[in-house]
């Protein structure tokens, strides 16, 4: 069964806000070193990846956690998405998009058996709550853009909205 994923759009792109999602959803010295993953980063001028080829991404060797949030809060600021494994059973993953236009997408892809949407818009309003969204969404296995506009757009097609 696929997964769902929530996100939250937010304007908190600060060490402090990342590194609380991320030591809080994974076990973070499990997967500290990265040092064999590369992020996927779009090109300077490219504000979405609708478009984008792949040879056409910018590849950064990942390094660390630490590194990962450094790249995403340095500015200008760049498009790319981070993944990581969760500490909790229920969730498949955890997903920061860093957008393009200063925004950070905080997300979750959870487990279909989590599949009750009223737990759904639970661990969705307290994401959205804990990260000070300005938007959310429950979607079917979609990708987190890289642009805060194409998120908004692509609300109208989410299972629930905040």
């Amino acid at each position: 069964m696929p997964d769902y994923d929530l996100y939250v759009l937010s304007s908190l792109r600060d060490r402090n806000s990342l590194n609380n999602f991320i030591n809080r959803f994974s076990d973070r010295q499990s997967c500290e070193d990265l040092k064999d993953e590369e992020l996927m980063i779009l090109p300077h001028g490219i504000s979405d990846d609708v478009s984008t080829n792949f040879d056409e991404y910018d590849w950064v060797p990942a390094v660390d956690i630490s590194n990962v949030v450094e790249i995403g809060m340095k500015k200008p600021f760049k498009g790319f998405r981070f993944y990581l494994n969760s500490k909790e059973d229920y969730i498949s993953k955890l997903i920061l998009s860093f957008t393009t236009d200063g925004y950070v997408i905080y997300g979750l892809s959870i487990d279909s058996e989590l599949k009750d949407v009223a737990n759904l818009r639970n661990v969705l309003n307290d994401l959205f709550n804990d990260f000070q969204g300005i938007s959310g969404g429950i979607f079917l296995e979609e990708s987190a853009p890289l642009s805060s506009k194409r998120f908004l757009d692509m609300l109208d097609q989410s299972e629930e909205r905040i």
